[in-house]
C-alpha cells in the first residue's frame, strides 16, 4: 500500500486540531447548499494542515496524515449498490426481493488482476491490512460528516421514518474513495444507491459500508450516529470499524484478536450470576420504521423495560452492538436491521466477548433482520422475552 498510518487513540486526538479546522472550513462552504454536495481536493486538505503551521501547532506527529492527504484523490464514480443477506455465505445466499446481477464479470475479474500485477499490488492483503484501510476510511468519513452535521441537506424518504440525507451521499463518497484505492479488485456493498443497481452478490471479498448509522439522528442534528465499515472475505467477516465522529470514538476488531476502542482492548460486561441481575442491566434497543415488526417491537419494550433497570432507543445499531461490545450496557436488540448496520459492529462484538443471534436463537449470520446481542449471561434473558412474544404472534397468525 502507498501509506501505512494506523490511527490509534492517541493519533486521533492529536489530530482533533485539523479536524475543528476542517470542519469550520466546510460548514462555511455548505450553509444553505442544496443538491449533490462536492468534496474538496486533496490540495485544499492540505489547507488545513497549513492553517495548523500558521496556528503554531507544527506536530510532528501530524506529518503521516500529511502524507495521506496528498495521496488522496477525490472520487467521481462510486460504485454503491443494495444488497440484504449480504452476509450469509455465498452458498447459502437466495436472492429474496429480485434476482441480483453480478456487479464483475468473469473478463472483468482478469483485467483488474493484470491492473494488480502491472502496479504492483498485492491481490491477498492480511487482516492487519485490511483493517488499516477501514480505519482510514472510516476515519475520512467521519470527517467529512462532521462536517456537515447542522447541515444535512435534502431529504429524500425511502420509506416511512426511512430517511437519506444528502450528506450521507457525500460521506459515502469519501469511504468508497478510499476503499477502491486500495483495493481496486474488491466489491463494495454500500446503503445508499440505486435498488437495479448489478451487484456482485459471489464476490470473494466484499466491503461492507454504512456511511451513517443513525441517519434519522444525523437529519436532526442529533450527534449520535456512526460510520461502519466491514470486510467480508469468502462468506467470512473478518474485519469491522465502527467510527463515532462526535466522541472521537474508533471501535475496531479483527478476526482472532481482541476488539479495540481507540488502541485500547474492551470486553463485555461481566455480571454476577445472581437472581436480580437482570433487573439491574442497562438495554438498549432500536425500533423499526414501519410494519408489524414495529409493532412487534412496540410490543417488546414495555415487557422488557419492566424487568430491567434502563431501557433506551438509541437510533443507531452499529453504536447499539459497539456499545455492549464495550461494557456500557449489557445487551442490545433490534427486529429490522440491514446488513450494513450489523456487519463491522458484529465482528467487534464477536471479538469483544459478546454473543448475538437473532430474535428465534438462531445464526446471526442468516438473520431475517431481526438481532438480540449481549453477553453470554444476559443473552437467554434478552432473548426468552422477545421470543416469547414472537412464538404468540405467530400462533395468533395461524389461528
Amino acid at each position: 500500500m502507498g501509506h501505512d498510518l494506523r490511527l490509534s487513540g492517541t493519533d486521533l486526538v492529536r489530530v482533533q486540531g485539523l479536524a475543528e479546522l476542517d470542519l469550520t472550513q466546510e460548514r462555511g462552504r455548505s450553509c444553505g447548499r442544496v443538491g449533490t454536495a462536492r468534496h474538496d481536493d486533496a490540495g485544499a486538505c492540505l489547507e488545513g494542515l497549513c492553517g495548523l503551521l500558521e496556528l503554531g501547532r507544527n506536530d510532528e506527529d501530524l506529518e503521516p496524515l500529511r502524507q495521506l492527504l496528498e495521496g488522496e484523490e477525490a472520487h467521481t464514480d462510486p460504485q454503491p449498490g443494495l444488497l440484504h443477506h449480504a452476509l450469509e455465505a455465498v452458498e447459502d445466499r437466495e436472492p429474496r426481493r429480485r434476482q441480483l446481477g453480478l456487479g464483475v464479470r468473469t473478463h472483468d475479474r482478469a483485467d483488474q488482476e493484470s491492473f494488480l500485477a502491472v502496479h504492483g499490488r498485492v491481490a491477498r492483503m492480511d487482516d492487519a491490512q485490511a483493517l488499516d484501510i477501514a480505519t482510514r476510511a472510516a476515519f475520512k468519513g467521519g470527517r467529512a460528516a462532521l462536517a456537515r452535521l447542522g447541515t444535512p441537506g435534502y431529504l429524500r424518504w425511502k420509506g416511512q421514518r426511512d430517511v437519506v440525507v444528502e450528506a450521507s451521499l457525500d460521506i459515502q463518497e469519501q469511504i468508497v474513495a478510499v476503499l477502491q484505492k486500495e483495493c481496486p479488485g474488491d466489491a463494495i456493498l454500500a446503503e445508499e444507491g440505486p435498488e437495479d443497481e448489478p451487484l456482485s452478490v459471489d464476490a470473494a471479498r466484499l466491503w461492507i459500508v454504512d456511511p451513517i448509522c443513525g441517519s434519522l439522528n444525523f437529519a436532526q442534528s442529533i450527534p449520535f450516529f456512526a460510520v461502519s465499515v466491514a470486510l467480508r472475505v469468502n462468506g467470512l467477516l473478518r474485519v469491522g470499524v465502527v467510527y463515532d465522529p462526535v466522541r472521537d470514538e474508533m471501535f475496531s476488531a479483527r478476526l482472532g484478536e481482541p476488539a479495540h476502542l481507540n488502541g485500547r482492548p474492551i470486553t463485555v460486561l461481566s455480571v454476577a450470576l445472581g437472581p436480580e441481575f437482570w433487573e439491574q442491566a442497562w438495554v438498549a434497543c432500536d425500533i423499526p420504521h414501519s410494519g408489524p415488526r414495529r409493532k412487534e417491537a412496540l410490543q417488546a419494550f414495555p415487557m422488557i423495560s419492566g424487568e430491567v433497570l434502563h431501557h433506551l432507543v438509541l437510533g443507531s445499531p452499529a453504536l447499539g452492538l459497539c456499545y455492549v461490545a464495550a461494557g456500557r450496557v449489557h445487551a442490545y436488540w433490534t427486529l429490522d436491521a440491514q446488513p450494513w448496520d450489523i456487519a463491522g459492529a458484529g465482528v467487534i462484538l464477536s471479538q469483544a466477548g459478546g454473543l448475538m443471534t437473532d430474535a428465534d436463537g438462531g445464526s446471526w449470520l442468516h438473520s431475517d433482520g431481526s438481532y438480540v446481542a449481549a453477553n453470554a449471561v444476559s443473552h437467554k434473558w434478552a432473548l426468552q422475552t422477545i421470543k416469547w412474544l414472537r412464538d404468540q404472534n405467530r400462533d395468533r397468525a395461524k389461528a
